[in-house]
């Protein structure tokens, strides 16, 4: 069985504000409450749908494993 994916809080943080984008904008962009955005960049949630993870990639302009976690453990 796969490991889930791990988001990475400071990878998201940078690269939105590189952007010029507020948590809201994220959030608006990718169908998902601020809320959600506030604990993924937090690190209160670290495992989102793969499918959120391509969706911020695609607003963010970077590569999903650009806001992952690398070499990580077990799932």
């Amino acid at each position: 069985m796969p490991s889930k994916i791990r988001l990475d809080p400071a990878a998201l943080r940078r690269i939105r504000n590189e952007r010029g984008l507020t948590r809201q904008d994220l959030a608006d962009a990718i169908g998902q409450h601020i809320t959600s955005i506030r604990r993924y960049e937090l690190g209160n949630r670290q495992h989102p749908h793969p499918a959120t993870v391509q969706a911020m990639a695609c607003v963010l302009q970077c590569r999903p494993e650009d806001l992952l976690i690398r070499g990580g453990g077990p799932g």
